[in-house]
């Protein structure tokens, strides 16, 4: 078997930039951008309180209002 090679793929043309910044929680930058590096979770609501849960097989309808973002977390 002849196996030909289609051309340059995406992992060989891209190489991925990972970037880290450590801050601790006792720094004055830190302490000044609290909003900006403290992650909350998200709201989620639940849509179908007025159900009753009758059996074993049963499904719950919930609203997430916030999506997922740098210092939103899932909840």
């Amino acid at each position: 078997m002849n196996f030909v090679h289609g051309g340059i793929s995406l992992q060989e043309m891209v190489v991925p930039v990972i970037e880290y910044h450590y801050l601790r929680n006792d720094s004055m930058e830190y302490k000044r951008n609290k909003q900006k590096y403290d992650t909350k979770p998200v709201t989620v609501n639940l849509l179908s309180a007025n159900r009753k849960i009758s059996n074993m097989i049963f499904s719950l309808n919930f609203y997430q209002k916030d999506a997922v973002g740098a210092n939103r977390e899932a909840a």
